[in-house]
């Protein structure tokens, strides 16, 4: 049973580090935190700002793609519309996935 438990963290550490290798995740914590900064303040230029961190998410998504992995989370930040308020609030969005067991969870 210690086996199984030790290989399964010594699986997790290594997709930990793959994922940080990839991507920064304090910058996509960063991104997060602006996001629901800006979020019910409607403006023309906060709406602006709102794409320009959606796009940098969206760039962040694809270097991690290039190493194989997903994070189920990161998509969700990604997909959430400035004009839905009903439905895509960032706020919702859990970015916790830098700690070993939310990335074995949220990667695929």
């Amino acid at each position: 049973m210690k086996r199984k438990r030790l290989h399964e963290d010594t699986k997790a550490k290594v997709i930990v580090e793959k994922v940080h290798d990839a991507i920064d995740i304090d910058r996509v914590k960063d991104l997060h935190r602006k996001m629901c900064r800006l979020w019910g303040k409607y403006t023309s230029s906060n709406h602006n700002k709102y794409n320009e961190y959606k796009a940098e998410l969206k760039s962040t998504r694809n270097d991690l793609a290039e190493t194989g992995y997903k994070i189920n989370e990161l998509d969700e930040l990604i997909d959430c519309n400035w004009n839905r308020v009903d439905r895509d609030n960032p706020r919702d969005i859990d970015t916790r996935f830098a700690s070993v067991e939310l990335i074995k969870k949220g990667i695929q």
